[in-house]
């Protein structure tokens, strides 16, 4: 039996019953690496027939970046409200750079295998997942800004209440020499704050605050009564324009003022159309 060979500078030939079978080279491999994540990947929209190439290798590249966006998008998914470890923040940040040519790229090898003879499996899912992950990526910038923010409000409120203690602590007096009186009492301020609202409150020694809310001016609210024992007068505590005095001469920069969120920009909706079912 007579045997044809096909040989090209391209191909290589290996004897399939009887014929020989052109083996294409496939392209180069590339690695995709975020964060912990790695993929195998090639361009094989390059490649004439995808079925003269070694099955194995598209299908193992195919698999490989399915893995890759399913991961990301899993470990990115919590939203801007939502729980995020420093490493989570980290992969969507890398992401922004290293998984934009790794979709491109898949994408249009899919459409390429989609086009030849021979089958190869997971084209809708992986196809799928690399759309999504371009979205993902899309919305990055605005996502990471609001997480970032939302990160650096907890770290805020957590420390807060430990600077106000600590601040407090200036107003703890000696009591006075015996035989002498204690001195009159004055609006003492020791502390001030602008919460991620815009509201701001000062507080004074004796539990009285003053409170600003955004667009509003400061009002003075009393602080808790203290019980006198009988015999005794109470003290007669300063004027309410006192302690806003006291509130409008603090410096700015003297103000804790908490991390603002970035305003959110409205989505697109989606069209809402189902995947269609995988052709190969």
């Amino acid at each position: 039996m007579r045997i044809q060979a096909c040989v090209s500078a391209a191909v290589a030939s290996v004897l399939v019953g009887g014929c020989a079978k052109a083996i294409v080279k496939p392209p180069k491999e590339q690695l995709a690496k975020v964060g912990s994540l790695t993929a195998t990947f090639r361009d094989w929209s390059k490649t004439t027939d995808l079925c003269l190439v070694d099955a194995k290798v598209v299908q193992a590249d195919l698999d490989s970046t399915t893995h890759l966006f399913a991961e990301f998008l899993g470990q990115t998914s919590a939203g801007p409200e939502g729980m995020w470890a420093d490493e989570h923040v980290a992969l969507l940040e890398q992401g922004q750079t290293e998984l934009p040519a790794v979709v491109k790229v898949t994408k249009r090898s899919v459409a390429a295998a989609r086009k030849a003879q021979c089958k190869f499996n997971g084209l809708n899912k992986v196809n799928e997942l690399a759309g999504q992950a371009e979205k993902r990526l899309e919305e990055a910038p605005e996502l990471l800004a609001q997480v970032k923010a939302r990160k650096a409000l907890a770290h805020w409120k957590a420390q807060l209440l430990p600077a106000m203690d600590s601040a407090k602590q200036r107003c703890e007096q000696p009591p006075p020499p015996k035989g002498k009186a204690p001195p009159p009492p004055k609006a003492d301020l020791y502390y001030a704050f602008e919460d991620e609202k815009g509201q701001t409150e000062w507080l004074f020694c004796d539990g009285a605050k003053v409170v600003a809310a955004t667009g509003q001016p400061p009002a003075h609210v009393p602080g808790p009564v203290v019980e006198v024992p009988k015999g005794k007068k109470a003290p007669k505590l300063p004027p309410p324009q006192e302690y806003l005095d006291a509130a409008a001469k603090r410096a700015a920069a003297d103000i804790d003022r908490a991390p603002k969120l970035p305003s959110k920009v409205a989505k697109k909706a989606d069209d809402g159309q189902p995947a269609p079912a995988d052709p190969k």
